[in-house]
């Protein structure tokens, strides 16, 4: 059953490197697959290399969001790409800066790619 703050996920591919993904809702152990797997197809089926995520709607992260957000880290670096995180809520950036996950991945309210 999904809850109220189930994850939504809009892609759109703005260049065959470049990919950024609106996130709503809630990253967390139930809804964590789903993100990983509607990601990992337009990764392993493209040269993207880059990915814009966008949280300005995304409510909350646990820590199985957090480790989604590094496994894709990890595919994309060794492609020679990154990993930004742009309009991050407040109470979602500081999970990620007391988890660590701001010194690997650029966390920023703008991005350019």
């Amino acid at each position: 059953m999904k809850g109220v703050y189930a994850l939504r996920l809009e892609i759109q591919s703005i260049n065959p490197e470049t990919l950024v993904c609106f996130l709503s809702g809630e990253l967390d152990l139930s809804t964590v697959t789903n993100f990983r797997n509607k990601i990992d197809q337009f990764i392993s089926n493209s040269r993207i290399s880059n990915l814009v995520l966008d949280f300005k709607n995304l409510r909350f992260i646990d820590s199985s969001g957090l480790a989604a957000l590094l496994g894709r880290y990890k595919q994309l670096a060794q492609r020679g790409g990154r990993v930004v995180i742009t309009h991050c809520p407040s109470q979602v950036r500081k999970v990620l800066e007391m988890s660590g996950v701001t010194q690997v991945i650029e966390v920023t309210d703008t991005c350019t790619l």
